[in-house]
């Protein structure tokens, strides 16, 4: 038998070598912090403007340029752009709801501090049609006596939960839905995550699709009539 994989998915994992030198930057800028003072939702997703973490945001940039290496995308033709990031706290009483970022091409978590057990993992969900599903529902978890699937793998799956670690950058793409859920354990989970944009370094006329450079665009004033 010969397969083909058509539709996969891809998230990468990578270690962040200067972790602790990190942690320590970050505890000792931001430890008054608290889950209500941090976030997108809150507007403050400006922090890869902070001259403190260049250096970090320099590694998250050229993992994203592995990232997309690896899917055998021509960077040649592509500036990556941060369009926002921002600190996420997650303390084990909360959660973060499902939800995406599809107004960006790919995003990024980074774990700063993370207590064994503790909000540890991040949780993606497939809201596609599983084309291979045979009937709905035939893929559902826990649900029959004995269940359908024996084992769970990436062509039966809608949901997997990635444990992650201190020092973990997980890149993904923007529009792949994800969540986190609250675990045993005391700490506050510290994160900084963002979102990537990937603009043309020329002008494409030939082709339709994606982000003309930065030099063609036009802003107009929005006017309520």
């Amino acid at each position: 038998m010969i397969t083909v994989d058509l539709f996969p998915t891809r998230v990468c994992v990578f270690e962040y070598t200067k972790s602790e030198q990190l942690k320590c930057l970050f505890n000792s800028k931001y430890k008054d912090l608290k889950y209500n003072e941090v976030g997108e939702q809150y507007g403050q997703n400006t922090f890869h403007h902070e001259q403190d973490l260049q250096q970090f945001y320099e590694f998250v940039v050229s993992c994203a340029s592995q990232y997309l290496n690896s899917l055998n995308l021509n960077l040649d033709n592509f500036h990556i752009v941060i369009g926002k990031s921002w600190l996420s706290f997650v303390n084990p009483s909360n959660s973060v709801p499902k939800h995406n970022h599809a107004d960006h091409h790919l995003s990024f978590t980074y774990y700063v501090e993370l207590e064994t057990g503790s909000c540890d993992t991040l949780t993606f969900t497939d809201t596609r049609t599983n084309l291979n599903e045979p009937f709905y529902g035939a893929f559902n978890k826990g649900i029959g006596d004995p269940e359908n699937i024996s084992e769970y793998n990436s062509y039966n799956c809608q949901n997997y939960s990635l444990n992650v670690k201190e020092g973990n950058l997980c890149i993904f793409p923007s529009k792949l839905d994800h969540s986190v859920y609250s675990s045993s354990g005391t700490n506050q989970r510290k994160c900084i995550a963002g979102d990537f944009l990937l603009v043309y370094k020329k002008c494409n006329l030939n082709n339709p699709w994606g982000l003309q450079p930065h030099g063609n665009w036009k802003y107009y004033e929005t006017k309520m009539d």
